[in-house]
């Protein structure tokens, strides 16, 4: 039996080695699997599917469906079919995961034969037995399973399963995985599976968590670090699954790591200053803070606990971890965009210097998407083709300039930390300064400023953006100085997420961009000069010297004796 699995996570899919070792472990059935990552918009354009099929000729093609993929992996399905008739098509992934979506599916493109909904391993490695030995138990043996029955459909009952236990996957014996890792920037683990949580819009529903097995966990871990993968994104729900795990799997981390990158999500439960200790030591950072809401009838209505009253775990994390951004989702069932103003009120007042604002997606397989009508109130909810939330009876299409306003200054006042604190002190807000005061354009303008992170956008604005601000608050010097302040820590903010060890951004020469940095600054003749070369200074490893011919702060930021060199030449 030939699988060809084919996924869009460009670069690695921790889906495909689940599936890989439940196969390999399948030995009734001798099974020879192959992977592909085809991006679903076509870049670089390559037909590596139609010759990856042709060449091979698989038996089943099984496609990993995301809201980023489906579409496109509909489409590719017919490829595969119009080019090799006798190959089965399957899908599953969380896009379509219910019986509704894996319905639309099937009529939608008759090339796709079968949809696994829920977990994948255990129905595939079924789904393998059936098609290589058609005298054995049909498809209608298989839990979750939907599939054609001459014109019918067939949706088979999910079978209740307890979590799914695996094998060693991270070991310097997986050859194929060591030499895929050694060509990937980041990679996603897991210490559990499943979720406790039972979020109503969650592809984790019925609230099971299970630990894998420790010595397991930490032998793969101990791979990972050895084997130098830049950025191991552990994407429990709660990560270790209790405190005393987490901590356990932390101190394993620190011994272990020596050049990685850590992200983790905690249970706020569980922090404390050991807690935070240990994430440093590991070289770990918290991912972010789940805060959603903080609208009582929403959070009531979706099944979600109130994150935001773990007041004291917050602050600890932002103490240690100051960057650490709030998660907030707009359009939740009982919210309005009035309570949305409040959520990012209070989320302002915990002390967040960042916000990731998400539109609420519906995933066909949650508990939201098998009934959203049940759920959204009364009245039309609009989605685009992936599930995103465009407006409901909560938050009509009428009210989305105002929501958008709202999410603007919100993520601009975060970022702008100094001055908020300093605005206080005025008896004023800046977040109401700027959704009360300044229309949603020129919030776009001076917002665009700063999101998406572009180092020259922001130089060139950065006059505007604190003459707007300090106009706001009371036209004060020292709002502008404020302003400035903020601004040149979110420059290194965004140098430090993107685990650089000098001042450089993605593109050009980083010398070069300090200096312009540095160069608008002073144009003001405000006392910007000192706190800019005082902060890179602080940030850069302390060598600096200025350029006489062009007036410009020269940075040599790893710390080494800079040379005689003019901004611009090569390092």
């Amino acid at each position: 039996m030939r699988f060809l699995f084919v996924h869009a996570w460009r670069g690695f899919s921790l889906a495909e080695w689940y599936l890989r070792e439940a196969l390999s472990a399948h030995r009734s059935i001798p099974v020879e699997v192959r992977s592909l990552d085809l991006p679903p918009d076509g870049v670089p354009p390559t037909d590596c599917l139609e010759r990856t099929v042709t060449a091979w000729r698989p038996d089943l093609v099984g496609f990993s469906c995301h809201y980023w993929s489906r579409d496109a992996f509909l489409e590719a399905a017919a490829r595969v079919k119009h080019l090799e008739p006798q190959t089965r098509v399957v899908l599953g992934g969380p896009q379509v995961g219910s019986v509704s979506s894996a319905a639309a599916a099937l009529e939608r493109q008759p090339a796709v034969d079968f949809v696994v909904r829920g977990p994948g391993s255990e129905a595939l490695c079924a789904l393998v037995t059936t098609l290589g030995d058609p005298s054995g138990a049909g498809p209608d043996r298989i839990g979750g399973l939907s599939y054609r029955d001459g014109a019918r459909l067939v949706h088979n009952a999910e079978v209740e399963t307890p979590p799914p236990s695996r094998g060693p996957i991270f070991h310097h014996g997986n050859r194929l995985l060591t030499e895929q890792l050694g060509h990937v920037r980041e990679a996603s683990y897991e210490t559990v599976t499943g979720c406790r949580s039972r979020c109503l819009y969650c592809v984790y529903p019925d609230g099971a968590l299970a630990p894998l097995d420790d010595d397991l966990v930490m032998g793969e871990l101990a791979y990972l670090c050895a084997v130098g993968v830049p950025h191991v994104r552990i994407c429990d729900a709660h990560f270790g699954g209790s405190a005393g795990r987490a901590k356990k799997l932390l101190r394993h981390l620190a011994s272990v790591n020596r050049r990685s990158s850590f992200k983790i999500y905690p249970d706020l439960r569980h922090i404390d200053a050991e807690y935070l200790d240990l994430v440093e030591a590991a070289g770990a950072e918290i991912t972010s803070i789940g805060i959603q809401t903080t609208n009582r009838e929403s959070l009531k209505r979706i099944r979600r606990r109130p994150n935001h009253e773990h007041r004291a775990a917050i602050e600890l994390i932002l103490q240690t971890f100051p960057a650490t951004p709030a998660d907030v989702i707009v359009g939740l069932p009982g919210d309005t965009p009035e309570g949305l103003g409040r959520t990012f009120r209070d989320v302002l007042g915990l002390g967040f210097s960042a916000i990731n604002v998400f539109r609420l997606h519906v995933f066909p397989a949650s508990d939201l998407g098998r009934d959203p009508a049940a759920h959204m109130g009364s009245g039309k909810t609009t989605c685009t083709v992936s599930g995103q939330v465009l407006s409901s009876p909560g938050f009509p299409v009428e009210s989305q300039a105002y929501v958008t306003q709202q999410c603007h200054a919100a993520e601009l006042a975060a970022v702008l930390q100094r001055t908020r604190e300093w605005a206080r002190r005025l008896d004023r807000e800046l977040f109401d300064e700027l959704t009360e005061r300044l229309s949603t354009d020129r919030l776009l303008y001076l917002h665009d400023a700063l999101f998406p992170f572009n180092p020259e956008r922001t130089v060139h604005r950065l006059v505007a953006l604190r003459e707007e601000i300090a106009t706001l608050l009371c036209s004060h010097p020292e709002a502008r100085d404020q302003v400035t302040a903020d601004v040149v820590e979110h420059l290194r903010r965004q140098c430090r997420a993107r685990r650089c060890d000098r001042l450089e951004w993605d593109a050009g020469d980083h010398r070069r961009v300090v200096a312009k940095v540095l160069l608008a600054l002073d144009a003001g003749g405000y006392w910007l000069w000192d706190l800019a070369r005082a902060r890179v200074e602080r940030v850069s490893g302390q060598a600096h010297r200025t350029d006489s011919a062009q007036g410009l702060l020269v940075i040599d930021a790893s710390g080494a004796r800079p040379r005689d060199q003019r901004v611009g030449d090569a390092p």
